[in-house]
């Protein structure tokens, strides 16, 4: 090796010492750990529903057939659930999944979810009380059990991380009582208008914009967080950025469009926090957006906590003739610091790049 070679080895040396630092290997354990526990996450609220049917109509609507599987202990199961007309061997399966005794058989892991998935289609399709036709295949099991470009460990624990950024924000969402139903009043401004979320496509963000408009609530937003944190969508980041727009969204909508009527804000507050909001936010890093939920999410707790906002009896309206003198003061400050915040960040890429 020339004298150059190893001037430039003795250089770069650092540099991959660092690199190598950076890098965490994942054991094949420690992912198959991360797999059972997303996988009991998701079919939790399956499992506590099948729970609560009737052993009557279990008895009459269930027809399974053990050959239909491979697994020794899921044959075993399903000739037990024949046997007994009863959904306990399931049950007793499920226990053993979520005390993680087969981590390291992904067969099991998958006719277990089969095996769940094929129940709840028998009930729902042998029922005389639904008219549900549900499609009678279980492809959908491998894109819930496979993850295309990222591993169990790291995509669960990215999900928990955006989890925990928004949590502040929606535990006071779900503490406002103040016109839960009556959010939307006809007569009033409007807390949700559904052609304002016209670039938000993803189906279970479509499906919960469509349902809040119907039901004029915040219902379903708060139930979408719920399976947001139980890992719902977990490979998806269209999912994932849309939710959380959505979620900031709904706080700025709070803030602004359901606080008062015209001519209660000053033109120059709502012009602040709706250049956050309108300046193309879908092309804004989620990082961006985390930190404007964060932002405005701290404004909202001394509405909810000494405004009378979670006071059910109250309207919106009613609440906001209370205290509509504290509106411009919240939402103004909350424009200014998103606003900072946005202004800081562009201001350090600027710097970085000279």
């Amino acid at each position: 090796m020339s004298i150059p070679q190893k001037i430039l080895l003795l250089a770069l040396l650092p540099c991959i010492t660092n690199t190598s630092a950076e890098t965490l290997s994942i054991s094949k354990r420690c992912e198959s750990i991360h797999r059972q526990k997303y996988l009991t996450m998701r079919l939790k609220r399956s499992i506590g529903l099948l729970r609560l049917m009737p052993t009557q109509k279990t008895r009459t609507l269930l027809h399974m057939d053990p050959a239909e599987f491979r697994h020794p202990l899921i044959i075993d199961t399903v000739a037990m659930i024949q046997k007994q007309h009863s959904l306990d061997p399931l049950f007793e399966s499920w226990e053993s999944l979520v005390g993680f005794q087969h981590v390291d058989d992904p067969l099991f892991a998958r006719e277990f979810t089969e095996l769940v998935f094929a129940i709840q289609r028998q009930l729902v399709q042998r029922s005389p009380e639904s008219k549900t036709k549900l499609f009678p295949s279980m492809s959908g099991i491998d894109a819930l059990l496979a993850l295309a470009e990222t591993t169990y460990t790291e995509a669960m624990a990215t999900r928990y991380y955006y989890v925990k950024r928004i949590e502040k924000s929606m535990n006071s969402l779900k503490s406002i009582n103040c016109g839960r139903h009556i959010f939307f009043e006809k007569d009033g401004e409007g807390l949700f208008v559904p052609t304002r979320f016209h670039t938000l496509e993803h189906p279970e963000v479509r499906h919960c914009i469509e349902q809040m408009d119907r039901q004029n609530s915040l219902t379903p937003l708060i139930w979408l967080s719920d399976s947001f944190a139980k890992m719902k969508c977990l490979d998806d980041e269209q999912f994932l950025k849309e939710f959380l727009l959505l979620h900031l969204a709904v706080q700025h909508n709070i803030g602004i469009h359901n606080s008062g009527t015209k001519g209660t804000l000053r033109e120059e507050t709502i012009r602040e926090i709706t250049k956050i909001y309108r300046a193309n936010m879908s092309n804004l890093p989620i990082e961006a957006i985390l930190e404007a939920i964060n932002m405005l999410g701290e404004e909202l707790p001394p509405l909810i906590e000494h405004l009378e906002i979670n006071n059910p009896d109250l309207s919106w309206k009613q609440w906001f003739q209370k205290n509509k003198w504290t509106i411009p003061l919240v939402i103004g400050q909350a424009g200014v610091n998103v606003g900072w915040w946005l202004f800081k960040q562009k201001y350090d890429r600027n710097s970085h790049d000279r």
